[in-house]
């Protein structure tokens, strides 16, 4: 079985912009000497660039939220399902591992890590 994790398009735009944001904030941190910034100004932009990275993980955890899980029976046309896996702190692996566990208990997982 192949499956896929596939993103919600209404929260890529989130995804996107806040990933904008941390590769801003980035940038001013690997560049205090050359920007000149005081110690007020950098521990400002490393707690900004630590929230940012943050908010990217949980904007990563919310947009891609479809599991994508196409079959085919022998000869016949392949067919697919999506299944939504939001919520929760797992991996996206874990999630989609126990949904499909779910919707297909006499299926076979092939987990080598």
């Amino acid at each position: 079985m192949l499956a896929f994790v596939a993103p919600y398009r209404d929260y890529l735009q989130s995804l996107e912009q806040e990933t904008r944001r941390y590769l801003a904030w980035k940038s001013v941190v690997d560049d205090t000497e050359a920007l000149n910034l005081n110690a007020y100004q950098r521990r400002q932009a490393s707690e900004s660039l630590k929230r940012s990275d943050e908010t990217v993980d949980l904007r990563v955890k919310e947009a891609y939220c479809w599991l994508l899980m196409p079959t085919q029976d022998g000869t016949n046309p392949l067919e697919g399902e999506a299944t939504r896996i939001s919520g929760g702190t797992e991996s996206h692996i874990v999630k989609a591992a126990k949904r499909y566990r779910t919707a297909y208990p006499q299926g076979s997982i092939i987990c080598p890590y």
